[in-house]
């Protein structure tokens, strides 16, 4: 601040000259309050979680006592400290597995700023289960067996192995179908490897066809088939 004087002169009631100074004072006071925005995030939800990958929509409302709505350039969105985008939504695809803090800063004309955040997960996706594999190991495919009446079943021992790929290893459950010359398929069996009584409906040189079909199924529905 700084002191300017001034000189004057007053007649007083007699008429007689008096000489009067005046001091003013001149100076800089505290500026007047400006209020910063309002900000709060309306979307996502605090501790939201996003599989890798996935475009997540973030929004905000935004306003200002003075301003009003802000510009876009204004409204400033970060990811743990790293600009993402601007206005008052966006949207951002979430590629960084692990925790990370979004945070939107508003500021108005008078350079006043408010921000809030929130923390968001991003996950790996989820490994899709592998199917087993199954394969019939006896008798080869193409055998014959000698049918000797056509009211005997033969009875023929399968064998098959099977094995899940998936860490650990999930249960297997099987199925047997026989379709006999081409029919619909029946299942005949529910173990890995069985000892099948197969129909002989004609004892004749051309015989009977079986086409038989193993099924492997692990605990997650994937399926594999050996035939």
């Amino acid at each position: 601040s700084f002191v300017m004087t001034a000189q004057t002169v007053e007649t007083d009631a007699f008429g007689n000259p008096r000489m009067h100074w005046q001091y003013i004072e001149y100076g800089h006071g505290p500026s007047p309050y400006v209020a910063p925005p309002s900000v709060q995030i309306t979307a996502p939800a605090d501790h939201s979680s996003f599989t890798q990958g996935t475009s997540v929509t973030y929004s905000a409302n935004v306003s200002d006592p003075v301003d009003g709505t802000l510009p876009n350039a204004a409204i400033v969105w970060a990811e743990d400290g790293s600009a993402i985008g601007s206005g008052p939504t966006i949207h951002h695809i979430e590629n960084t597995i692990g925790t990370h803090t979004i945070t939107v800063t508003a500021t108005n004309g008078d350079g006043k700023s408010a921000s809030q955040s929130i923390t968001i997960g991003v996950n790996a996706p989820p490994v899709k289960p592998l199917p087993p594999s199954v394969s019939i190991t006896a008798p080869p495919n193409g055998d014959r067996v000698f049918c000797r009446s056509s009211s005997t079943p033969v009875a023929v021992q399968f064998t098959a192995t099977a094995s899940d790929p998936n860490s650990p290893p999930e249960s297997l459950t099987y199925s047997w179908t026989d379709s006999i010359n081409g029919g619909a398929p029946s299942q005949v069996s529910t173990q890995l490897s069985p000892s099948l009584n197969l129909a002989c409906d004609q004892a004749t040189p051309r015989g009977t066809t079986h086409e038989l079909t193993v099924t492997a199924t692990n605990t997650s529905g994937e399926s594999a088939s050996a035939q």
